[in-house]
């Protein structure tokens, strides 16, 4: 434990590295935790199996006292740090990494998120994988949806199975389902229609609510 507070009011907790102010202050029996950055994993009281790097990554982390191993990575500024109501984050096997990245995860599980501001206002929305900047930036509840690219799926808030492969792809999805599109912009108009594909640069209907429709080239 190095700096302030670090590890401060630990008990029988072994096994975990503390650096920065206040890092796991709180954790009193988790084991085998490492913290890195000032109010890192600050909530942790008997949870064991995080890592956290950054400022307030993870700072809210789940603080039941009888633990269990989370397999939760954050490493970014804020990234994973949950609501402001500890108890209410117990989300797990979620991995975090950029700035922002997963900042209001509560109960969300299963997910990877890669990039700036990726799946920033998730909630619930678990088995997501994302990799870009402001992927699913606005995901709550989706959940099982696959985004490669800056800004891929954007906008999504409770569409489920989609797939995008490309910058902007999908990026104007709400509550759209079982969408796959393909090429930068593909799809990027999509607000509410489900089942289609677009495979190709700009590959999309005219309409936003569309489904079961195919374009190619």
């Amino acid at each position: 434990a190095l700096g302030f507070a670090a590890l401060y009011q630990n008990t029988t907790g072994s096994k975990n590295v503390a650096i920065g102010e206040l890092a796991m202050d709180s954790n009193s029996e988790g084991d085998d935790n490492t913290a890195l950055g000032f109010f890192s994993l600050y909530s942790n009281q008997a949870n064991s199996g995080s890592i956290a790097v950054g400022y307030e990554a993870m700072y809210n982390a789940d603080n039941r006292a009888t633990g269990r191993i989370t397999y939760n990575t954050a490493v970014g500024y804020q990234a994973l740090r949950g609501s402001d109501i500890p108890a209410n984050n117990f989300g797990q096997w979620n991995t975090a990494i950029g700035y922002q990245s997963m900042l209001n995860n509560t109960s969300g599980s299963g997910n990877t998120a890669t990039g700036v501001s990726s799946l920033l206002a998730n909630t619930t929305g678990s088995n997501n994988a994302v990799y870009g900047g402001n992927t699913l930036a606005t995901n709550t509840t989706g959940q099982e949806n696959a985004a490669y690219g800056n800004w891929a799926m954007e906008l999504n808030e409770t569409g489920n199975y989609n797939t995008a492969n490309g910058s902007w792809a999908l990026r104007s999805n709400t509550t759209g389902f079982y969408n796959s599109g393909f090429g930068h912009n593909a799809l990027y108009t999509n607000l509410t229609g489900s089942y289609n594909t677009g495979v190709g640069d700009h590959a999309y209907p005219n309409s936003t609510s569309l489904s079961n429709w195919t374009g190619i080239g």
